[in-house]
């Protein structure tokens, strides 16, 4: 059985996978889900990067079982993005779509690099993280990338 929220988010099966829908219409900008859990140095296939050597894990289990975020598919025109521990929506999300995110907008190498069949026209096929990306893409996600990888993105 999947795991149900009553708050703004619902963990659902599309496709075969998990995935996050909006309960709610969410305005640009608007957070839309507090990222919470444990903080570690090292990444794995279900964390989120936070900093350079600072991890989010999902893996945590409490009385409402693991965070919806864990759940949250790859897009490479996503419609939310992270900043700190907040996911945030990229532009107008309406009830019922699929909240994605750019996994190269956090990872800077990906603890589980997978092939993206998203479909779109800028889609980035092998998902590696941010360090394999070309300058271009680089640029390009630079709206969207956390401020871990915008710091590197300014060094270059």
């Amino acid at each position: 059985m999947l795991p149900t929220y009553a708050d703004d988010v619902s963990v659902v099966s599309i496709h075969g996978a998990h995935g996050v829908l909006a309960r709610r219409s969410f305005s640009p900008g608007e957070m839309i889900l507090q990222l919470k859990g444990e903080l570690r140095s090292q990444p794995d296939r279900y964390t989120i990067q936070l900093d350079d050597d600072l991890h989010i894990a999902s893996d945590a289990t409490g009385p409402g079982g693991r965070p919806s975020w864990r759940y949250i598919n790859h897009a490479c025109e996503p419609n939310t993005y992270v900043r700190g521990r907040e996911l945030l929506a990229a532009h107008a999300v309406l009830s019922g779509d699929e909240l994605t995110f750019n996994y190269n907008t956090t990872e800077y190498d990906m603890a589980s690099p997978f092939n993206c069949h998203c479909g779109s026209p800028q889609c980035a096929g092998q998902i590696c993280g941010f360090r394999h990306l070309a300058d271009a893409e680089k640029q390009r996600l630079r709206p969207l990338l956390a401020p871990h990888l915008l710091r590197r993105l300014d060094r270059t």
